[in-house]
């Protein structure tokens, strides 16, 4: 690289650098829970690149999963969370539950519910009649907490936390 024009060579250390950065900043934003399966199979996947032999060409991404899980399941200690996942009978089922904001902690409202309509439904009921005054969200759970939905009040103010 010592040939390259000076401008040339700056201009390729700053896109490594910001490349690195939006590396670093994906990660951060992984859950321990998904930064391990992206660790699992990424590095599985990188191995099993190395060991193929390039004149076999490249397999399909199915086949490809297929190869990088098997591989995960002969090293569970190299592959923990893929192991972990395995293991699993069935997905658990999702259940929703609306939270409000309690002393500056988003806490249980309504328990849960196996059905994503009653849920919403209940969860709207719940914004129209006081979501002037509180803060409410609606969370899935399964293997994973997602909020679907989420109101805070409009106001100069701080929510009124829910009683």
């Amino acid at each position: 690289m010592a040939d390259l024009p000076e401008p040339l060579l700056a201009y390729l250390t700053e896109r490594e650098n910001q490349r690195a950065t939006a590396v670093e900043d994906f990660l951060n934003k992984l859950t321990p829970r998904e930064r391990g399966i992206f660790h699992d199979a990424a590095v599985m996947g990188y191995v099993q690149g190395l060991m193929r032999d390039r004149s076999e060409g490249v397999p399909k991404d199915s086949q490809t999963m297929a190869l990088v899980a098997d591989a995960c399941f002969a090293h569970p200690d190299l592959y923990p969370v893929v192991n972990a996942i395995a293991r699993i009978k069935t997905a658990p089922e999702p259940v929703w539950q609306i939270e409000t904001l309690q002393r500056g902690t988003w806490r249980t409202w309504l328990g849960p519910r196996n059905d994503a309509t009653e849920a919403r439904s209940e969860y709207d009921q719940c914004v129209d009649s006081n979501g002037h005054r509180w803060a409410y969200r609606l969370v899935r759970t399964d293997t994973t907490r997602v909020v679907e939905a989420q109101h805070v009040p409009q106001t100069d103010d701080e929510p009124e936390e829910a009683p």
